[in-house]
């Protein structure tokens, strides 16, 4: 199997899972929480870039993790029931280049939604952060800045008119159009956010580091989820499988630092008292 032929699955791959409904549907929420939830939350406590931090961090949490299991177990099984695998095999095709070059393609449009959100997600927090600087000048309530908001908001609801426009038009498909034109609208939302912004850098290297926190195990967790595919399981088993996989390890470790992390903190805090 040629590298040209690698490539061909991974795009393909990646252009039907973007092509999805639910894929769309999900980052539309995401995007909407990832805006809304920080600029409409009145019990803020006066930190409102810490909202914003995290409300981009738990849309990406819940809907990234949702778009990539289900990606990943609905390429596959689509293929094995439709016989899209036997005769991509039947050619040629390793059983290892196959399963590499499909979980590349769900790794990549897994990334598209990444960028898009994260890229949304830094608005909000530069808007936040500004907010913040108005309100120790003011003595106001600290509340996202406005414009941030505005050009926060740009993707989720542009990319419905323009996608709308181009399919009856021009015979665009539309949830393509729609997922690619969201990610054109946040990419240029970020440049024009640093563009006017770009004394808050700090913020920005942050969030992208909590961000990476969050995909990284993800992409771990769509391997695992393509792999279990092969076994014909239902979605839910599926998800529950990949949930003790990622949940149980961090639960026993925690287990095992519990008494070293109580004996620290208490003698932290006796060194503390006494000084």
């Amino acid at each position: 199997m040629s590298g040209s032929d690698k490539l061909e699955i991974m795009k393909v791959t990646a252009l039907e899972v973007i092509s999805e409904p639910l894929t769309f549907l999900i980052l539309l929420s995401s995007l909407a929480m990832s805006a809304l939830a920080p600029a409409f939350h009145y019990h803020q406590f006066g930190e409102a870039t810490r909202m914003a931090r995290d409300a981009g961090i738990s849309a990406l949490m819940v809907g990234g993790t949702l778009v990539a299991l289900f990606a990943a177990f609905r390429t596959f099984r689509r293929d094995l029931e439709a016989g899209t695998a036997s005769a991509t095999l039947s050619h040629g095709v390793s059983r290892t280049a196959y399963f590499l070059a499909k979980t590349l393609g769900v790794t990549l449009a897994y990334l598209v939604f990444v960028l898009t959100l994260s890229l949304q997600s830094l608005v909000m927090v530069q808007g936040a952060a500004i907010g913040g600087v108005i309100a120790k000048e003011t003595g106001d309530v600290a509340k996202v800045f406005g414009p941030s908001l505005a050009l926060a908001m740009v993707p989720v609801i542009l990319p419905i008119i323009v996608a709308a426009v181009l399919h009856r038009f021009a015979h665009f498909r539309f949830v393509l159009t729609a997922n690619i034109t969201t990610l054109i609208l946040s990419i240029v939302a970020f440049i024009i956010s640093n563009i006017t912004i770009s004394q808050f850098y700090n913020y920005t290297i942050l969030q992208c580091y909590n961000m990476a926190t969050i995909w990284l195990p993800t992409i771990v967790w769509i391997a695992i989820a393509c792999a279990l595919s092969r076994f014909k399981l239902n979605f839910a088993v599926t998800f529950s499988l990949i949930l003790i996989v990622a949940i149980f390890p961090l639960q026993l470790y925690s287990l095992i630092l519990l008494p070293f992390i109580l004996l620290g903190g208490s003698f932290l805090y006796n060194h503390l008292e006494l000084s």
